[in-house]
């Protein structure tokens, strides 16, 4: 069983700090969680992050260079009819893009482990925290590890349905990623093999309210993206074109990535925890958030 809930010294009394009941109490729930777990959430996201940064880094890298060798051996400046050669050229580089791009969607599924393992590390540290309970770092990471792998194959699944959804018109994807978006928070705090089907239940249990939230979150992570990429371009080091890569270059789009990295996973943990608890009490069988504990 525990040790008995100790709450915070700043929750009122017989308040809830992770399940709101009111699109204002959402808003504040996920503040405050912010507030009180941020600089913990922040470290294991980011020692979580490293791998993914370093991975993405050597992988634009070596992207660079063959797209920019494929550059080299187009024809230049092609006037009238095309020959045999430079058709076979440009087949060529269609397939080496198509190549290159099936390459990087792969190296970036296989690194999802590592940002959802920091997620689900993040919101064990928030749930601890926001019951005063004590938790090592190094028991969060281990935590984190263990259902990273639990959610990497539901990630996977979910991505394909997804990519699939988005070719069929686009809307199919938009709604599958909006009704699959709780998967992580179910398969951190309940498991089972209904996961999907358990998100989907959660979120059409009030799908208004719910599509709102999940909108809003991605938002936030959309715009901090935005706002890292437009850093980059400020600073002239953005990675536009193969003739831009250096040393420099990729190391600085890699600190940024990193950082929009830790940023968006944060917000990600704090705001799917509240949203998943939110709906989740609603459904009537979650009457407190020590229960995730």
């Amino acid at each position: 069983m525990g040790p008995p809930m100790t709450v915070p010294a700043d929750v009122p009394a017989g308040h809830d700090p992770l399940i709101p009941t009111d699109f204002a109490g959402w808003f504040t729930a996920i503040t405050e969680t912010l507030r009180r777990s941020g600089r913990r959430m922040a470290a294991v996201t980011a020692l979580w992050g490293v791998v993914p940064t370093i991975g993405g880094a050597y992988s634009t890298y070596l992207t660079t260079g063959v797209l920019a060798e494929v550059e080299r051996t187009l024809p230049e400046n092609p006037t009238g009819r095309a020959s045999a050669a430079d058709l076979e050229l440009v087949l060529s580089a269609l397939g080496t893009f198509a190549g290159v791009f099936a390459a990087l969607v792969g190296v970036s599924l296989l690194l999802g482990y590592f940002t959802l393992a920091g997620i689900a590390s993040a919101m064990r540290i928030a749930v601890y925290d926001a019951h005063g309970r004590d938790l090592a770092l190094t028991d969060a990471l281990r935590f984190g590890a263990r259902r990273g792998l639990r959610m990497w194959g539901w990630y996977l699944l979910v991505s394909l349905c997804v990519m699939v959804g988005l070719c069929l018109c686009v809307l199919p994807g938009m709604y599958l990623a909006v009704v699959f978006a709780l998967f992580v928070p179910v398969a951190v705090f309940e498991g089972g093999g209904q996961v999907l089907a358990r998100s989907l239940r959660l979120v059409h249990r009030s799908f208004g309210a719910m599509l709102g939230r999940i909108l809003l979150v991605g938002a936030v992570c959309v715009a901090v993206s935005l706002l890292g990429a437009q850093l980059l371009a400020m600073t002239g080091l953005a990675v536009m074109s193969p003739q831009d890569v250096t040393v420099v270059s990729v190391g600085a789009e890699a600190v940024v990535t990193w950082v929009v990295g830790v940023a968006t996973g944060m917000v990600l943990a704090a705001g799917l925890l509240v949203t998943y608890a939110e709906t989740r009490a609603g459904d009537r069988d979650l009457v407190t958030s020590e229960q995730l504990i």
